[in-house]
């Protein structure tokens, strides 16, 4: 009897496994591999991007389709933190304004949020595309800044966050957070739109909203909190 449930079982799983599949583009089933370049379903793809920090190899073949230069650093080290299989990244289209060093979720996450964010805002609320991407670094062996002494230390000491501080726009014009995130003109909503954006890809956004520390900038990780201010 135990065998017969047993089988029943497995048949039902697949019978709805493949019901499934017909029903849904294969795309957006929560199994099948994350593309960065494919147009997100919001369900599906939040259980891919809380794979990708248990799943190295699903990470690995995620971060192939991101479209961005990845370098492999078997080992990186400074003041004491040494980190192990991080990457290295750098983009074109729109660019970063210079390289960073990522843990494979960071870097995939950061690509997703480029891509199905940032770019559909800016073309929205300020008809124009983002050709650099301002960022104050990633890796940094530091405590959580704006915190209480005890929290310990920040996911930048593990390259699992970056700080981003503004955009260059392709008709020459620039977002800043500092300048631009208390205003009430187009600039302001393109902020506010990729802080509720980013909340979608990142464990952790932080804006000014948060705290004086981040005035200046977005605090994006991929830590085990979720928070999204």
């Amino acid at each position: 009897m135990r065998f017969l449930a047993a089988l029943a079982l497995v048949l039902l799983l697949i019978g709805t496994g493949a019901l499934l599949s017909y029903l849904v583009p294969w795309r957006y089933l929560p199994w099948e591999p994350l593309d960065v370049a494919e147009e997100p379903e919001p369900a599906a793809t939040a259980l891919k991007m809380a794979r990708l920090s248990l799943d190295r190899r699903y990470c690995e073949a995620a971060l192939a389709t991101a479209g961005l230069h990845v370098t492999p650093q078997s080992e990186i080290s400074s003041k004491g933190c040494v980190l192990h299989d991080v990457v290295e990244i750098s983009s074109d289209n729109p660019a970063f304004s210079s390289r960073f060093i990522a843990t494979c979720p960071l870097a995939v996450a950061m690509a997703m949020f480029v891509r199905h964010e940032v770019e559909p805002a800016a073309e929205r609320d300020l008809h124009t595309s983002v050709v650099t991407v301002d960022h104050l670094g990633s890796f940094a062996c530091r405590d959580i800044v704006g915190g209480h002494g005890h929290e310990g230390l920040s996911e930048h000491a593990a390259a699992n966050a970056i700080d981003i501080s503004g955009f260059v726009l392709r008709d020459g014009g620039r977002v800043t957070v500092q300048k631009n995130w208390h205003g009430a003109d187009d600039k302001a909503q393109f902020l506010h739109d990729v802080r509720v954006g980013a909340c979608r890809y990142f464990h952790t956004v932080l804006s000014p909203d948060y705290n004086a520390a981040h005035q200046s900038h977005l605090h994006l990780d991929m830590g085990l909190y979720r928070v999204c201010r």
